[in-house]
């Protein structure tokens, strides 16, 4: 499996549930992020320089945490050759997959470390030549800075950084297929117990609770 399809996710069913409550309006402000990563649509080429110097496991994968905190992901198998980038105590990370022919980029783009795609993603084709420009945030004018006021207010941690061990809190967002969309909030409401909010994409309005049993192992 594409292992960049968590920065993917696109649901294709709708839910059907009537919004139950209002996260109601809380004053904008201007976030700055931290050690945000840059993603331009420039052709690029896999590192390979960089790949060879650098300790990898029995398949080859580069898993290297700088000393400022950042971590570094790097891979090759005959689907794919892959980078991932996440600076330290960042939101974000950088993702980038390229073709294993010729090592150039197939796509790359901003996501939210433990969720989805961020901002514009960028697709190539094999020559290089840049041939579809996504933009994730479009359809949701409840933004992910939306998304942070709420979980100020309602006291749920966003994680930052990369994260390797133990159960973190989660952001997915989701389309549906005739153009609604949705975010959720996968956070630990008890040692034993996962809760899912769901908000509107648009509106911010909650849509659904619900609980998941969680075991740790």
């Amino acid at each position: 499996m594409n292992r960049l399809e968590f920065l993917k996710i696109l649901a294709t069913a709708g839910i059907g549930v009537p919004l139950l409550s209002s996260f109601g309006s809380m004053p904008k402000e201007k976030v700055i992020y931290n050690n945000f990563p840059i993603v331009t649509d420039e052709f690029e080429v896999f590192n390979e320089a960089l790949y060879q110097i650098m300790k990898k496991d029995k398949f080859g994968h580069v898993s290297h945490y700088y000393k400022d905190g950042s971590f570094l992901e790097m891979g090759k198998d005959k689907n794919e050759f892959i980078h991932r980038f996440y600076p330290s105590n960042s939101y974000f990370c950088s993702a980038k997959e390229f073709y294993p022919s010729n090592g150039y980029i197939k796509q790359k783009g901003i996501a939210y470390v433990r969720g989805f795609g961020k901002g514009l993603w960028y697709d190539f084709d094999e020559k290089g030549h840049l041939i579809k420009t996504t933009d994730y945030d479009a359809p949701f004018t409840f933004s992910f800075e939306d998304i942070l006021a709420y979980c100020r207010a309602h006291r749920i941690e966003v994680t930052k950084g990369y994260q390797r061990i133990g159960f973190h809190n989660e952001i997915h967002r989701f389309v549906n297929a005739d153009g609604s969309c949705y975010w959720t909030i996968e956070h630990l409401k008890r040692d034993d117990l996962i809760e899912v909010i769901y908000l509107d994409g648009k509106t911010g309005k909650e849509i659904k609770r619900e609980d998941i049993e969680y075991i740790n192992n």
